[in-house]
């Protein structure tokens, strides 16, 4: 079973397949992105996630001024939907 900062990186990829231009900050992904999805959310543990996919390569992160936003690898598409299949979303 997935951890909980697994399930949110998923549900994060999940937005960003459904939405491939979209891009915010931790604030936005946190209040805007995971709401939608009715995410039980935890701001540090969304960053850790963000950390995560960004380590893998799956999401790109741009620093705009004292914050960063975050964005779909649009190379790795393909990685992002088989891994959200994989899972089960």
């Amino acid at each position: 079973m997935p951890s909980s900062r697994s399930r949110d990186a998923i549900k994060i990829l999940d937005y960003l397949r459904r939405n491939p231009e979209a891009e915010d900050t931790v604030e936005g992904i946190f209040q805007w992105w995971l709401r939608i999805q009715h995410v039980e959310r935890n701001k540090e543990r969304v960053q850790e996630a963000l950390s995560d996919l960004v380590d893998k390569g799956l999401v790109l992160k741009r620093s705009v001024g004292e914050e960063s936003t975050y964005r779909l690898n649009h190379h790795k598409e393909q990685i992002i939907l088989a891994l959200i299949d994989w899972l089960g979303e």
